[in-house]
């Protein structure tokens, strides 16, 4: 599932702009929510639903959309990386339940490095002729932007739930955008501002409207006091 969204991912921007692709993706927490309410038995509630909304709404203010010469095919692509990774979600929150994060940061790496191996050998296969500076920067994205975001996400996944935990990850173009900012002095316009506050706003309204089950929190204190320890 990792593989196919990535996949589906970059092959959908070769046919609509990167931004348009980015919030279609970014559409993966309204799946999550729909397919944890049939799977996980999770409520949907009203408050859930507009909290969606109002994240979709400000991810479409931050991000910024062209719409001209938009080609359907890569609408569909762009739409099934989410829901590629809206599947990748819900079975990792089943699987981690019984294993630890980082093991399963493990599989999820080995087994997507293998299939995208086998894919990369059907367009002439593995290039690694690049500068030393390349080897860096390519440590730097399996270390911090795979192994440790894989496996704090499933770590967020066992503390919080899928609902939420794919929420919170709509923060990631935020993120991007700040960084941005920082960086290469990226300046923000008003609409992005409002739009990133309408993220985190969403974001807030799905953590503050999730009510614990029964027995839950007194194992989110457990864990909490196994975490401090």
């Amino acid at each position: 599932m990792y593989t196919l969204q990535s996949l589906s991912f970059f092959s959908a921007v070769q046919y609509i702009s990167t931004s348009l692709a980015a919030l279609l993706l970014y559409t993966f927490p309204v799946f999550v929510a729909v397919l944890s309410y049939f799977v996980e038995k999770e409520p949907l509630t009203k408050k859930t639903v507009f909290a969606m909304l109002l994240s979709l709404l400000g991810l479409g203010l931050v991000l910024g959309l062209s719409f001209d010469g938009i080609q359907p095919f890569g609408v569909v692509l762009a739409l099934a990386a989410a829901l590629f990774y809206s599947v990748y979600i819900i079975v990792g929150n089943r699987v981690v339940k019984g294993l630890s994060s980082y093991v399963t940061s493990g599989y999820i790496s080995l087994f997507a490095a293998a299939t995208t191996f086998l894919i990369a050998q059907k367009e002439g296969g593995v290039d690694l002729s690049f500068a030393p500076a390349g080897w860096l920067a390519l440590g730097g994205i399996v270390v911090f932007s795979t192994v440790l975001a894989i496996s704090f996400f499933f770590r967020g996944l066992q503390l919080i739930g899928s609902t939420k935990a794919s929420v919170l990850s709509t923060f990631e173009p935020v993120v991007t955008i700040g960084c941005s900012a920082l960086l290469f002095g990226e300046a923000f316009s008003l609409l992005q501002l409002l739009g990133g506050c309408a993220v985190l706003a969403g974001a807030a309204l799905i953590v503050a409207g999730k009510e614990p089950k029964p027995g839950q929190a007194e194992e989110g204190k457990a864990t909490a006091r196994t975490i401090e320890w």
